[in-house]
């Protein structure tokens, strides 16, 4: 059986994704070990949260450093209702754990995603590697492209 890694590995390649994957021996569960392990600082750290708006799913990527401005993000997507998916919704959705949900993914493909407009002034950063034990160290321009997010302001 293929890992969520593995997948990830093959989605980049069939892409032509300029992407590394970092694979590390503990567990890296939140932005504070992500950034720690890999001595990127936290606002290179891209998450990767699963929202559910009007009962759609979006992928929403934001620096370590910010939150979710949920008042934005509903003026953005015209929506009456924005919340963060649960577990169990992020898994369904994406295959992935939380904690694990890379945008580089075959699951998130047809999943409308939003960039936070303060990650484009980042030149290089990490993102979900599709596990706990790994990360993707891409540049913002190759992830854009690779994604097709909208880019707004949607972070605090």
């Amino acid at each position: 059986m293929r890992s969520n890694v593995n997948i990830i590995e093959e989605f980049i390649k069939s892409k032509n994704i300029n992407a590394e994957i970092l694979r590390f021996k503990g567990k890296v569960i939140s932005v504070d070990m992500a950034s720690k392990v890999s001595g990127f600082p936290k606002d290179k750290i891209i998450k990767t949260l699963i929202v559910i708006a009007d009962g759609k799913p979006y992928a929403i990527l934001l620096s370590g450093d910010k939150m979710l401005d949920y008042s934005k993000l509903r003026k953005l997507l015209k929506c009456k209702k924005v919340r963060l998916a649960r577990r169990e919704e992020v898994m369904k959705v994406t295959g992935f754990d939380v904690g694990e949900v890379s945008p580089l993914s075959p699951s998130l493909e047809h999943i409308p995603k939003v960039a936070d407009s303060n990650i484009l002034s980042k030149d290089i950063v990490l993102i979900g590697g599709g596990s706990h034990y790994a990360l993707i160290k891409i540049r913002t321009e190759e992830l854009i492209r690779a994604i097709s997010p909208i880019i707004a302001d949607v972070s605090k």
